[in-house]
């Protein structure tokens, strides 16, 4: 795949670095063993003022490129949350995946559900506000735990997913899971991995058979968040909102 998977592309690094310097709440490493007996890291933000008299909402991320060789990215990509943690007032936290433990195998899958009660047993969150993301990689690996944790998320958020790697591995992605949940899909026109007119027949497909999707299509974007600044707002209205 792509270098995009990295997630890290040029145009956030100027947000990773701002978002480091502008930190006033809290970061802390967790470590999720999995079924394969190697632990993985997961980065989490608090937010400034955090209390544990309070429950938060909780952001679980999941980075693209999990074909790649490096480990334990969580710790990074959580970085990238900081300043909307603060802002807003919502805790985040990003999984660490690689080539042995995708967000399609058992591995990968098993460790999303490890990773949230080891947050769940630290922190404060309101478990009925807990919501899934993730881009590329991870967006796909948001359709796959909504089969298989049907129920369990206030909502998903896919950015640049694939609808079809699902079915490749022998997944089939059911309305019938995926109804009781809002979704925000976004995707670009010019995505070079997964056809975008593709997803929007797909999508319109979904809302059809009763899927509660908010869908926003950037027709000129390539595959990754060029569309970011388009999106934040939305993105993070829905978020807030995100109740199950």
């Amino acid at each position: 795949m792509s270098g995009f998977r990295l997630l890290c592309y040029s145009s956030l690094f100027v947000l990773f670095i701002f978002s480091l310097t502008c930190a006033s709440g809290k970061r802390d490493t967790l470590f999720v063993k999995g079924t394969d007996g190697k632990e993985r890291a997961v980065g989490v933000y608090l937010p400034k003022n955090y209390s544990k008299k309070k429950s938060y909402p909780l952001l679980v991320w999941m980075h693209g490129g999990v074909n790649g060789t490096k480990e334990n990215r969580g710790t990074e990509v959580v970085s990238y949350f900081i300043k909307e943690a603060d802002s807003l007032g919502i805790i985040c936290a990003a999984l660490s995946g690689d080539r042995s433990a995708t967000w399609f195998d058992r591995v990968g899958t098993s460790n999303i559900r490890k990773s949230i009660d080891l947050i769940k047993k630290k922190y404060s969150i309101d478990i009925n506000r807990i919501i899934l993301g993730g881009v590329s990689d991870g967006g796909t690996g948001c359709y796959i735990a909504s089969q298989l944790f049907p129920g369990e998320f206030a909502s998903f958020l896919v950015l640049s997913g694939s609808t079809e790697l699902p079915a490749q591995i022998g997944m089939h992605i059911t309305s019938a899971a995926m109804k009781g949940t809002p979704w925000l899909i976004a995707h670009g026109g010019k995505d070079h991995l997964y056809s975008g007119e593709d997803l929007k027949n797909w999508v319109g497909r979904k809302k059809r058979e009763g899927v509660k999707i908010s869908f926003h299509y950037f027709p000129d974007a390539p595959h990754g968040l060029d569309y970011m600044p388009m999106l934040h707002d939305s993105l993070w209205n829905f978020v807030m909102r995100s109740r199950r």
